[in-house]
């Protein structure tokens, strides 16, 4: 079954007209068009069409039977940007053809791979790694520009030294008081943290281990419990630690022996 067809039928198993299908995405005449193949249809307009007839976006792309080449390979490397596996997506990525259906996601997918992967290197304190991926991720094409994305490249540049001479004074104190804790100065960290409005997952998890550092423990405990609930296996052994240095035994071993 051709994309065209499978659009035909989630249309009428939806109960709609072409117009009422077509809405303010495109005109019907394009709507035509799609469903006798006679166009090819965009990812945008795949999603529009997933949304508004009821279907999952594989629903058209036939998950039983790809007829677009590259889409088993781009539904592996989404498979692996979840896991986090971010090197072996950009490594599935490759092997998808540049086309009107799989671009635009294609290109998506391989730039939040690629700034992941260098997020993950500047923490690692791999930093010509991580500048070299950030050079990319800035000549990168990006479909679908976010404030959020443009932010985040901007401060992955600023912590690489791979550009982006100015970002906003929040930014800039989160990454000296990032800094402050990589070298142990947590007064500083501290200080840096106290002074910014924002308070978010990552503020609470600087706060506790710059807390921890000052050996105040029943503070930075607090701090992670905050986000205990967001991002479990992270302070999990954060509050470990917390309750051990506490000699509070038993709260540490509950977070020593909690699965995941």
């Amino acid at each position: 079954m051709t994309i065209g067809q499978r659009i035909y039928r989630a249309r009428e198993e939806a109960g709609l007209s072409q117009r009422q299908a077509a809405g303010e995405h495109m005109t019907r005449n394009m709507l035509s068009f799609l469903e006798h193949d006679k166009a090819k249809p965009s990812l945008d307009t795949l999603v529009y069409l997933s949304k508004t007839l009821g279907k999952p976006l594989g629903y058209f792309l036939g998950e039983d039977g790809p007829q677009v080449p590259g889409w088993e390979s781009l539904r592996e490397a989404r498979r692996q940007y979840d896991a986090g596996a971010w090197r072996q997506c950009l490594k599935e990525l490759s092997g998808v053809p540049e086309g009107e259906v799989l671009g635009r996601e294609c290109s998506m997918l391989r730039l939040l791979a690629t700034l992941s992967l260098a997020e993950q290197a500047a923490s690692d304190g791999r930093l010509p790694y991580a500048r070299e991926l950030s050079a990319q991720a800035q000549t990168m094409a990006c479909p679908y520009p976010t404030p959020e994305l443009t932010r985040r490249i901007a401060i992955l540049a600023a912590r690489t030294g791979a550009g982006a001479d100015r970002i906003p004074e929040d930014d800039a104190l989160s990454l000296k008081a990032e800094q402050a804790l990589s070298e142990g100065r947590f007064a500083d960290a501290r200080r840096y943290l106290e002074a910014l409005d924002l308070r978010d997952v990552q503020w609470y998890c600087r706060m506790g281990d710059a807390l921890f550092g000052q050996q105040e423990y029943r503070r930075a405990a607090e701090c992670f419990h905050t986000v205990e609930q967001t991002m479990p296996k992270a302070v999990r052994r954060k509050l470990q630690l917390c309750y051990a240095a506490l000699k509070d035994f038993e709260q540490a071993y509950r977070y020593a022996t909690m699965e995941d």
